[in-house]
């Protein structure tokens, strides 16, 4: 639930349980109650999620918490005011540290592509929610390079970009010209690493 600066602040509201349980029915009905009170509201649907935002993923512990931390990105974004110009709190780095350490350790045991990829997710995502993507984006095209070499050009790179395209498009149209510059440049780097990777594939 997002707000304007007249507004009370923005709250996310999380519905968890078993498919078919009436996650959905309840999200609506609330969502429409809301809106006759005048709150402006973002409704991010599970089946929605999966079919965009997290397209490619799986159901393993691994795919489930990267599906977790994608949703996340996007409630934070909405809630903290992205599009009301609100000054977003600074972010603390803990938030990100239990995922950090679980994808670290899967990359020394048996690493895939998506664990390999999470890595400079996590970081270009830490980036954006806390205002540094300018300072870090060329080491987040950095890893991205390291993990295209080491997966020789997957072919899920396209994935990769449908989704990040997805995250940070609303971003972007908040994105001062320093930061919003930093982004595209990302952006750039992995719509080559996905044309690369569907040459190869061909």
């Amino acid at each position: 639930m997002s707000s304007t600066p007249s507004d009370p602040p923005g709250c996310c509201v999380w519905l968890t349980g078993l498919s078919g349980a009436g996650k959905s029915t309840i999200a609506t009905a609330l969502a429409l109650r809301l809106q006759r009170r005048g709150r402006t509201v973002t409704l991010l649907d599970g089946d929605v999620v999966r079919t965009h935002l997290s397209k490619g993923l799986g159901f393993s512990k691994d795919d489930r918490d990267t599906n977790i931390r994608r949703i996340g990105f996007v409630a934070a974004e909405v809630v903290l005011g992205s599009t009301s110009g609100q000054r977003r709190p600074k972010l603390p780095s803990s938030v990100f540290e239990e995922a950090r350490r679980s994808v670290e350790a899967k990359n020394k045991k048996d690493p895939d592509f998506w664990s390999l990829v999470a890595e400079p997710e996590l970081r270009l995502y830490e980036a954006l929610l806390g205002g540094t993507i300018s300072r870090h984006a060329a080491a987040v095209v950095k890893q991205l390079r390291d993990v295209h070499r080491r997966s020789q050009g997957a072919k899920e790179w396209s994935s990769v970009e449908d989704t990040l395209r997805f995250v940070v498009d609303p971003y972007l149209k908040h994105a001062t010209p320093k930061a919003g510059k930093a982004v595209r440049g990302v952006l750039a780097e992995i719509e080559k690493l996905a044309r690369t990777s569907q040459k190869k594939s061909e």
